[in-house]
């Protein structure tokens, strides 16, 4: 296999518990400095719907697109370059705002130096 042909899947929802998925969320990074694109699957996921659980919010999963946008933000902010989305006219504009957010953070905002994510 070539390894342009790898992505890293962090599995947000697979087999883990509230506070793995979260830990993962929050170090997304430490993904993305192993050199190969990071893929974030965490639209409308339950873990999110037990997050919002704790705040005493009862979110149903089709209603979760606030959740799945501030997660999205987030984890390009870390540097992830792939998004799986239900919404995904919604996941790009907060993709690409992300995005510029992040661009002018390291770059001033030149337009030639943002991040090739995909959704």
């Amino acid at each position: 296999m070539e390894p342009e042909s790898v992505a890293i899947d962090p599995g947000i929802g697979f087999g883990k518990t509230l506070d793995h998925n979260v830990a993962l969320l929050a170090d997304l990074r430490s993904l993305v400095e192993l050199g190969y694109p990071v893929l974030l699957g965490a639209s409308r996921k339950g873990s999110l719907g037990l997050v919002l659980r704790s705040y005493g919010f009862d979110i149903p999963a089709a209603d979760r697109d606030p959740a799945t946008a501030a997660t999205t933000a987030l984890a390009i902010s870390q540097g992830i370059s792939i998004v799986r989305a239900h919404n995904v006219a919604s996941t790009v504009q907060v993709a690409r705002i992300a995005d510029a957010i992040v661009a002018t953070r390291i770059n001033n905002i030149s337009g030639s130096e943002r991040s090739s994510w995909q959704v």
